[in-house]
């Protein structure tokens, strides 16, 4: 068993390999490469002594990089992926190793929780089927922080079932400190705020509410957490809103409909049905007349085991901050609850085994859920940007205008990061440059009116390259896309149409989606300097 941790590893890395995780760019969802850019940046920053101040260092790095996030989003993960680089390196395969690591740790956590409170055939069920799951392993084939705060996530929560059990101070504060490390991962771990109140209330030991120990906890997290979400709550106004933020009714009522299906989808029908047994027998079923009655000194607490109601509350509370903060309705959210319940499934498995054959019930569940369940998602495949890339990257020009959409966008800055003399390349994205729009693209509004106003632009920064990119969905089209393409067409003496290139989008591949225009050397050009004032002014310009 003390090779377990290992071998989850060995399947997460698998698993990636599989679904051609390692072949791919950074195109799995369009904040990848922002989680990505701002890791190398973190990274870039430690490594050069006398980088100067942080804000100044990040204002160069975002010039050059415009896919830097960290105020967007906590630092923590960042941080992590800064320290993997220095000793692994800076690359794509480097951040998925460390992502794997995440999920594996999971795994490892579930199952060493599941052979403590069921038995060790129990443990590797939970972790083995859990890393093998469709939406582990979509979660698992980017750089998100999906897997380190879900991981955060369930330690927080089970270090607070071992704190309601030992009420000492040192389970407390771990309590505390992994809590303050989720919420510094991502905004959502916020969730583990119900799982206290919910556990004293499943388990009516109303007297941690009286104990200082408690408290403490809450105000290291307090201390730890307010100020970084205090000093960034105005860094990207409106970027955690999915719909209208003026109708919170009407997103609770969207993503009370579609979370609760989205997790019991993520599990699929057989686990379904085993996490409710699991339930049950965990925390609804009255104990058997037969069985030996606990010392009357004992507490509550000690007579049954508080993981139960603490993973029940950590889904709960999981569930209710995805309805109530409108942050966006995807299935991924549901990554945080599915330890949660794929362990209440063990816990139903086990009780059926239990009264059966052994060997048989497992067996048989494996082979269902295997069969029902298991497959390599075909999303995780995504290419052709870190082409590009390298193609670019051979031609004297180092200021690119990148036409896309956010995922396009995205992967091209990565790509061009990750291959760069970081600071040297300037990747200009047309919807920072080109229209005025809120984070999630919402109300754009032309910054350029006609052509020649845009042709000046290009002439005075200047661009020696444009990306035009094709693989995108009609919704995400903009008119300026068009309209730079006609430019660049219509003035063939200043531009020339250099290559064409095969996109692949979540597995999906669009030949030819990709047009590269190289700006046309001039008799008696010289090295041009990059207009740096006029570029600060335009991408401030928001």
């Amino acid at each position: 068993m003390k090779f377990l941790p290992l071998l989850f590893l060995a399947e997460a890395l698998l698993l990636q390999w599989l679904g051609g995780a390692y072949a791919s760019g950074f195109g799995g969802h369009p904040d990848e490469a922002a989680h990505f850019v701002s890791s190398v940046m973190v990274h870039d920053f430690l490594v050069h002594p006398g980088a100067g101040q942080p804000m100044a260092f990040a204002q160069q790095f975002y010039l050059h990089y415009p896919k830097v996030a960290i105020g967007n989003w906590p630092p923590l993960l960042h941080g992590l992926l800064a320290l993997w680089y220095l000793l692994f390196g800076v690359s794509r395969t480097s951040a998925l190793v460390l992502v794997a690591v995440f999920a594996a740790a999971t795994a490892a956590l579930m199952a060493a929780a599941a052979r403590r409170l069921l038995s060790p055939v129990a443990g590797v069920f939970a972790g083995a089927v859990y890393l093998a799951l469709p939406l582990v392993q979509q979660s698992s084939a980017v750089v998100m922080t999906e897997h380190l705060v879900t991981l955060l996530i369930l330690a927080s929560t089970l270090a607070f079932a071992r704190f309601a059990r030992s009420r000492t101070s040192v389970d407390a504060l771990l309590f505390g400190g992994l809590a303050s490390a989720a919420i510094l991962t991502r905004g959502s771990a916020w969730a583990l705020a119900a799982v206290p109140p919910i556990v004293i209330g499943l388990t009516g030991e109303w007297r941690l509410l009286i104990n200082w120990r408690l408290w403490l906890a809450a105000l290291m997290v307090g201390a730890l957490c307010v100020p970084w979400y205090a000093a960034t709550r105005g860094m990207s106004p409106n970027a955690m809103v999915g719909i209208d933020a003026t109708a919170p009714a009407a997103f609770f009522q969207q993503a009370a409909a579609y979370f609760p299906l989205a997790a019991l989808r993520a599990i699929g029908l057989a686990m379904t049905v085993l996490a409710a047994l699991g339930v049950w027998h965990t925390m609804l079923r009255r104990p058997s007349p037969a069985a030996v009655p606990p010392p009357a000194s004992a507490t509550s607490a000690a007579r049954r085991p508080a993981e139960w109601p603490a993973l029940a509350a950590m889904a709960i509370g999981v569930l209710l901050i995805q309805c109530v903060v409108p942050a966006g309705i995807e299935q991924r959210y549901m990554l945080q609850l599915l330890p949660a319940l794929v362990l209440f499934a063990a816990a139903g498995l086990h009780w059926l085994a239990a009264r059966g054959a052994p060997a048989t019930a497992w067996s048989a569940a494996a082979i269902i859920i295997l069969l029902t369940m298991f497959h390599v998602p075909d999303t995780m495949r995504n290419s052709g940007y870190d082409q590009i890339a390298a193609d670019l990257a051979s031609q004297p020009t180092p200021t690119l205008l990148l036409i896309s959409d956010a995922r396009g966008e995205g992967s091209m800055v990565a790509a061009i990061a990750l291959r760069d003399r970081r600071p040297h390349s300037l990747a200009l994205r047309g919807s920072k440059l080109l229209v005025s729009e809120d984070w999630l693209g919402r109300g754009s509004q032309p910054r350029f009116a006609t052509g020649d106003a845009m042709r000046a632009m290009l002439d005075a920064i200047p661009v020696n390259a444009v990306v035009i990119d094709h693989a995108i969905e009609a919704n995400q089209a903009r008119p300026y896309h068009q309209q730079i393409e006609q430019l660049l067409q219509a003035d063939s003496e200043h531009w020339q149409r250099h290559a064409s290139y095969d996109i692949t989008r979540y597995g999906q591949q669009y030949p030819h989606a990709v047009d590269v225009y190289l700006r046309r050397p001039r008799d008696g050009d010289v090295a041009q300097t990059i207009n740096l004032a006029y570029l600060g002014q335009l991408m401030q310009r928001q």
